[in-house]
């Protein structure tokens, strides 16, 4: 087996790993923090893979991107094309309605 598909197959349970884990808290959701920001939500979570040729003082970033919850991922050249995905998806996928907490009892 070569290097490139060793690597592509460790990549592709990793992305697996991480959405099995991402749907494993959806139960849990992370609180809110003491400045009053909203929730950090699963659903809106990515996975970043830069390439080494990436200078991001220079501007020049490139890899693929990975939306953990729905598996949608791409490869990017650019800033503009790694939010333009996050645009797309985010417009896409709607988190499911938040739950209201359990009173105590």
């Amino acid at each position: 087996m070569t290097f490139c598909r060793r690597v592509s197959i460790l990549l592709a349970q990793s992305a697996r790993e991480c959405k099995r884990r991402a749907l494993a808290l959806k139960e849990f959701p992370v609180p809110q923090d003491v400045e009053g920001q909203a929730p950090l939500s699963v659903h809106r979570a990515f996975v970043v893979h830069f390439r080494t040729s990436t200078d991001i003082a220079r501007g020049q970033i490139a890899g693929r991107v990975e939306h953990v919850v729905s598996g949608q991922a791409t490869h990017f050249e650019s800033l503009e094309d790694l939010l333009a995905f996050m645009a797309r998806v985010l417009a896409s996928v709607r988190a499911p309605p938040r739950r209201r907490p359990r009173r105590g009892g």
